[in-house]
């Protein structure tokens, strides 16, 4: 699970670097203050996703045929709001799902 935390943490960053560059608490991060690069970024992204699924594919087939659905289940705003849609995700399988809120307006 490191390797997907990685590869979920390492998206984030680069998705949210102009966010982050222009955001005076987050504006030091490697990315926005330039001391990783974009293209460096997905590379650590690529890897780790490589390392997740190999090592999903070491345990079964199954896992490997899941490990998709464990890296990244990113929900919009929406699902804050609509009381039905987190329990059909859950009726459909999903454990575990990130409800980006980040980027919202303050209304």
């Amino acid at each position: 699970m490191a390797t997907a935390r990685t590869a979920a943490m390492v998206f984030n960053r680069i998705v949210d670097a102009r966010f982050d560059a222009a955001n005076p608490r987050t504006a030091n991060r490697a990315i926005p203050k330039g001391l990783v690069s974009i293209p460096f970024a997905w590379g650590v992204l690529l890897v780790s996703i490589a390392l997740f699924v190999f090592s999903a594919a070491m345990l079964n087939r199954l896992v490997l045929l899941l490990s998709p659905v464990a890296l990244l289940v990113t929900c919009p705003t929406a699902a804050a709001d609509d009381p039905a849609f987190m329990p059909a995700l859950a009726e459909r399988g999903v454990e575990a799902v990130r409800i980006n809120c980040a980027h919202d307006s303050a209304d």
